[in-house]
């Protein structure tokens, strides 16, 4: 089972990736009619965009992996081996990949940059990307807050 934990996420084509990976390992084990693949989310479709979610929700049918979407993750019950919804839904699962909240180092937050959602990410200009809170500062990658860097739904 591939589970995403949250909508906020700075690379949201990934965790469809490691499924379509996983779909490829088996079956060139030869043994992928003997697992079952589920992509846990809490977007209503397989991607945050429509477009890309009506060809990526084709595209896992015909590999056979299972879409479980609206769905909001409040626990994992490793002991029964389920995930357990806001709304008390249950996934069982023998294998878990969880994709975390995403947020940025704490040195970003101790620091005061952040910005405040309280994810830790420094806000940005996207044509400069100068800070918006320091003139003479300049924030590249993950540590923006940018919306190429983190999928805002």
């Amino acid at each position: 089972m591939i589970n995403l934990a949250e909508t906020l996420i700075k690379c949201p084509v990934a965790p469809l990736e490691f499924a379509f990976l996983a779909d490829a390992y088996f079956s060139e084990k030869g043994i992928r009619d003997k697992v079952e693949i589920f992509y846990v989310t809490p977007l209503s479709g397989a991607f945050t965009k429509p477009k890309a979610t009506a060809m990526l929700g084709k595209l896992l049918d015909e590999k056979k992996i299972n879409v479980v979407p609206d769905f909001y993750l409040q626990q994992v019950d490793n002991d029964r081996k389920v995930l357990i919804s806001y709304d008390n839904q249950e996934v069982p699962f023998d294998l878990l990949v969880s994709v975390p909240v995403n947020k940025g180092d704490e040195m970003v937050e101790a620091s005061n940059l952040g910005d405040d959602d309280g994810l830790n990410f420094i806000p940005t200009d996207k044509h400069t990307l100068q800070s918006k809170k320091y003139e003479n500062m300049f924030v590249i990658g993950d540590a923006t807050n940018l919306p190429t860097s983190r999928q805002v739904l």
